[in-house]
């Protein structure tokens, strides 16, 4: 995965293993969800309300068929995704460097340069490129924390394109992978509750990596990045998200402001629960697919905390198997004559073998 061929059980391979650019770390689908609401892949494994089915593959033969239609002689039921121990979801860091620094590249202006809280400084919506619009610079509060729409724009994108031509970000170092060479996770783990939460009061994700070098010669850690993570659910009415931390987070529901947490501070928190108002607000429906997108940038050296809780979300999945008695004879039927009673020449209960026939090896007193 990553090479630019797509071989065996890959759904698509880009030639990279970044998240969120329509082709999964893993080479599988990833569901369209710029601007709100997804959009279904047929193969991504989730059952989009405008699907007949989907199991995860491209294949025909097995229940569900390339175009994600119910084959003949089966019947694909819709449930949920048992809860797994843990959930792992790909996330995207940019590494930047403090404002002011020339080596070992541009140092980023709103990095390590301002301080102070504010709601306002995003747009309530993302932009059509899924990424949040610069609002304001100082928002609900006195002092300026963002210095203009391009410094924050080149928080989480990689270019800007104008008139044909492009311009790389300048500040960043790009960091989808691991040390080793593994696309970056984060891993949320079950609780008691069955909330799934990741918590840590020493959030440095990429110390070594991106820029590869300290700025503090107090502190060895890296304080100077952004994060993005992405999750898809189906909406069921109730699901809860809380987080905890600094500094800015932004938190998006179906292409809507959630959570405002913007500006430097310490550990402050911000949840919503997914009621029937919450749902009018952010324009959710029952059975709809939709992203959940948390950006949050990590920019003044005094702590770094990241706690990420999520309550009752799901997704929706096709559980397809053939049906025996149908007198459709499927790839995991040997046969089936719509009777199944086990009769000279028919077949047996359970579609799986033949009854009784001429040439079966077996004289029948009363078919010889």
């Amino acid at each position: 995965c990553g090479d630019g061929h797509e071989e065996g059980f890959e759904q698509g391979d880009d030639g990279n293993r970044t998240p969120f650019d329509s082709c999964s770390p893993t080479c599988t689908a990833e569901p369209q969800c710029a601007g709100g609401q997804c959009t279904a892949v047929c193969g991504d494994g989730l059952k989009f309300p405008q699907e007949a089915c989907d199991d995860g593959n491209a294949a025909n033969g097995d229940g569900c068929s390339a175009t994600c239609q119910i084959e003949p002689g089966y019947t694909c039921n819709v449930s949920t995704l048992s809860p797994p121990d843990q959930l792992v979801i790909p996330i995207l860091y940019r590494d930047f460097l403090y404002a002011g620094t020339t080596s070992p590249g541009p140092g980023h202006p709103d990095f390590e340069a301002f301080g102070g809280a504010a709601t306002g400084l995003v747009m309530q919506d993302l932009g059509a490129d899924g990424e949040p619009v610069y609002a304001s610079s100082t928002g609900s509060g006195s002092a300026v924390v963002i210095t203009s729409a391009q410094s924050f724009y080149w928080w989480y994108h990689q270019q800007q394109c104008t008139g044909g031509t492009c311009t790389d970000n300048p500040y960043d170092k790009l960091v989808a992978a691991d040390a080793s060479g593994n696309p970056m996770t984060l891993t949320l783990t079950r609780l008691a509750s069955g909330a799934y939460q990741f918590d840590t009061s020493a959030f440095f994700p990429i110390d070594g990596l991106g820029w590869g070098t300290s700025q503090n010669i107090l502190d060895p850690n890296n304080f100077s990045f952004t994060s993005e993570l992405r999750y898809v659910f189906t909406y069921q009415g109730g699901e809860v998200l809380n987080f905890r931390g600094d500094d800015d987070v932004y938190v998006f529901i179906n292409g809507k402001l959630a959570v405002d947490l913007g500006g430097l501070h310490g550990p402050e928190s911000g949840s919503i629960t997914l009621d029937a108002s919450a749902a009018s607000n952010l324009g959710l429906a029952v059975g709809g697919m939709y992203q959940i997108a948390v950006f949050q940038a990590e920019r003044h050296t005094i702590g770094s905390n990241y706690q990420l809780t999520l309550s009752g979300f799901v997704h929706a999945i096709s559980d397809c198997h053939s049906v025996c008695g149908d007198k459709v004879v499927t790839s995991d039927e040997v046969c089936d004559d719509g009777t199944n009673d086990g009769s000279y020449g028919g077949c047996m209960p359970g579609c799986q073998a033949r009854g009784p026939y001429c040439g079966d090896g077996k004289t029948q007193t009363d078919h010889d």
